[in-house]
């Protein structure tokens, strides 16, 4: 198995030139994962690709099983994540590529828990 795994965010639901080998569903400590982890190559390297909204896109920000996801990729021997993400804007005027620093956020992920430590850690042994 590889120890790289790409999350590809909203616009990455797919890996272009991926190879897919293999395919991982099952439930984890932290419940199901937001998709089943593809195995496979791209570019002749062996990785793990996980869309975080599901393929198709179909989970909200929100309703991201984080912890499932990441458990599973740990229990699969992945040691390193790249997570590529995007945002969206609110002001039609800000096109792509504009550089902005907020002064505000909007935080879509309220709701879900935020750490692994939830009270339960005999789970984390």
């Amino acid at each position: 198995m590889a120890s790289l795994a790409v999350i590809g965010g909203t616009g990455l639901a797919q890996l272009p030139g991926f190879e897919l080998a293999t395919k991982t569903a099952r439930e984890t400590l932290w419940g199901e994962p937001s998709h089943p982890v593809l195995a496979g190559q791209l570019g002749g390297k062996s990785l793990m690709f996980l869309p975080r909204h599901g393929n198709p896109h179909v989970l909200p920000p929100h309703a991201i099983n984080y912890r499932a996801n990441l458990w599973l990729l740990r229990e699969l021997g992945v040691e390193q994540v790249i997570a590529v993400n995007a945002v969206g804007g609110l002001r039609a005027e800000l096109q792509p590529g504009t550089l902005l620093v907020p002064d505000q956020i909007i935080d879509y992920t309220w709701g879900r828990e935020h750490t692994y430590f939830d009270g339960h850690s005999d789970r984390l042994e």
